[in-house]
């Protein structure tokens, strides 16, 4: 529908409401309204919406479901959550869950069969521009961890699953906010989502990776130091994007194809299963790459997203410490 402005004290524009909006929503004069700015889109809301938002669920049947279930509620972005469980051993699960996968989510109220986890923690747009530079960060890290100094007191697979698990949290908390946020299109967020799952799933690969890498052949080893030139060139992408790079991340990619095709490679038990780890996280963040142009496009259009974007600088001299 159209709406005509109508001029008031020189620079003040006004606009009607739709009456049938105005009466689904309840909304009186003097009432307030939530207005979020999106690129050239404004969207107007009651102030009820950002309410608190709370969800209430039995899971007392679900049994090895269970955290996938409680990590999609609380990418959903409730502010709350009321759990009906089983039993002491369900509740001491359930807190485990909480406390490893939730970040920000603390239990406010505890019965004999139901509690309350509320949200502690910021969930807007401002925050999202940290957790997720440290997701790109925390992933670039990790890719490197298969190449300590070899004076590590921890055993690899223990600084692995270390890894992963605080990667997994990143991206829960990046989905969350996402969830939630109202400043960014429909585009930009589709495309964060996209870019947060990949980074996500390559950290799952690398993990896989190294659970069972020992002695690779040459040319795994080649694909593997490949794959790392391009997840750091993926992230410079995002946060300095220049043409000129593209061109890189698609050399990077060929490279890697090349070696894992090579007549040269034979690989057997464990090493094929490295094999199809580097090859997906390849893939991975060549769907990632897609994303990330189709961002910059829509931030040059609509001048979406600069605080998230900003500068690479700071973030490559934390990931080389």
């Amino acid at each position: 529908m159209k709406r005509k402005t109508i001029g008031l004290a020189g620079k003040t524009l006004i606009m009607t409401l739709p009456a049938g909006w105005v009466g689904r929503c309840g909304i009186r004069k003097g009432d307030d309204l939530q207005v979020y700015e999106t690129g050239k889109n404004l969207t107007v809301s009651p102030d009820s919406v950002d309410q608190s938002m709370e969800y209430s669920s039995d899971i007392s049947s679900l049994q090895k479901a269970l955290p996938s279930y409680i990590r999609a509620v609380y990418q959903a972005g409730f502010d709350g959550v009321a759990i009906t469980f089983r039993d002491l051993i369900q509740l001491g699960r359930i807190e485990k869950i909480l406390s490893r996968l939730c970040n920000g989510f603390e239990i406010m109220e505890e019965g004999h069969s139901r509690l309350v986890a509320r949200s502690i923690s910021r969930n807007d747009a401002k925050n999202l521009s940290a957790v997720l530079r440290r997701l790109f960060l925390s992933v670039i890290l990790m890719a490197e961890t298969g190449h300590g100094s070899g004076k590590e007191k921890t055993p690899l697979p223990r600084r692995v699953a270390s890894c992963y698990r605080r990667i997994a949290r990143l991206a829960d908390h990046c989905r969350r906010i996402l969830s939630r946020d109202h400043s960014l299109s429909a585009q930009s967020t589709i495309n964060l989502h996209a870019v947060v799952s990949c980074m996500d799933r390559v950290s799952l690969y690398y993990r896989r990776y190294f659970e069972g890498s020992s002695e690779q052949p040459e040319k795994l080893i080649k694909a593997y130091e490949a794959s790392k030139k391009l997840l750091r060139s993926i992230y410079e992408l995002f946060y300095k994007f220049e043409p000129v790079k593209c061109e890189e991340i698609r050399r990077l990619r060929m490279a890697i194809s090349r070696y894992l095709t090579s007549p040269e490679l034979t690989v057997s038990g464990a090493s094929i299963i490295a094999v199809l780890c580097i090859w997906s996280i390849s893939e991975e963040l060549w769907y990632a790459f897609f994303s990330i142009v189709a961002l910059h496009a829509i931030s040059q259009c609509y001048g979406e997203m600069p605080s998230i974007l900003g500068s690479v600088e700071g973030g490559v001299t934390l990931a080389e410490k």
